[in-house]
């Protein structure tokens, strides 16, 4: 048995997402979203067992994604 873990990153956080795949195995999978209600539904969506936000995402604050996608 292998569990696979998804990363989701904001594709503006370019150097974020380089330096979190440095330690993802390639196995796992590194979802982008282009903007904070991307990054929701995306999240929503995909379940991803780790997820870096920026807080200054364009459409909603990293902070504000954060929050909804926490309730």
């Amino acid at each position: 048995w292998e569990r696979r873990e998804d990363s989701l990153i904001p594709k503006g956080a370019i150097w974020v997402r380089d330096a979190v795949s440095e330690f993802v195995p390639e196995e796992n999978e590194v979802i982008t979203a282009g903007d904070g209600p991307q990054a929701i539904a995306s999240a929503r969506e995909q379940r991803p067992d780790l997820i870096v936000l920026d807080v200054m995402l364009p459409g909603l604050d990293g902070m504000e994604v954060c929050r909804q996608i926490r309730t």
